[in-house]
């Protein structure tokens, strides 16, 4: 199974002569980290954000990791650097993956569940055995529901 990560490079939004920290650069960081063996592919990407000048771009940087490289970066001693899980391979489910509430069901069942609302503190441990289900405050129902 494959975990994809992702950091900011560092750009913001109307501040050109803020240098990006290269997709080469955030690699040497990352490798030092978890080992380069850990790392499988690299590319830039972008997310969606809102335009306000002084805020971070949408570039990123995104990073296929191995399974036990993305256990290191999570859970090491060193904490996760700024990465975030941008997706994993194989049996991980994102709710955008789940396309029906009989898929849903199914792929909850035997399951770790952590339920809880939009705002509440969460712990950062990622765990590939369990989803996440986020209900909102207001009304009780489900926002997203999640894998890690």
């Amino acid at each position: 199974m494959s975990i994809f990560v992702y950091k900011h490079d560092g750009t913001t939004q109307c501040q050109p002569e803020i240098k990006e920290i290269t997709l080469d650069e955030m690699e040497h960081q990352l490798g030092e980290i978890i080992g380069k063996d850990n790392i499988l592919s690299k590319k830039k990407g972008n997310i969606p954000v809102i335009y306000l000048c002084g805020t971070p771009t949408g570039n990123i940087n995104i990073f296929e990791l191995t399974e036990s490289g993305a256990e290191l970066l999570i859970n090491g001693v060193t904490g996760d650097l700024g990465f975030k899980i941008l997706y994993a391979t194989e049996d991980t489910k994102f709710a955008s993956d789940l396309s029906s509430a009989d898929t849903q069901t199914n792929d909850l069942l035997g399951h770790t569940l952590r339920v809880y609302h939009t705002g509440d503190a969460i712990t950062k441990d990622f765990r590939l055995d369990r989803y996440n289900i986020e209900l909102s405050k207001a009304d009780e129902k489900i926002v997203s529901v999640w894998k890690g």
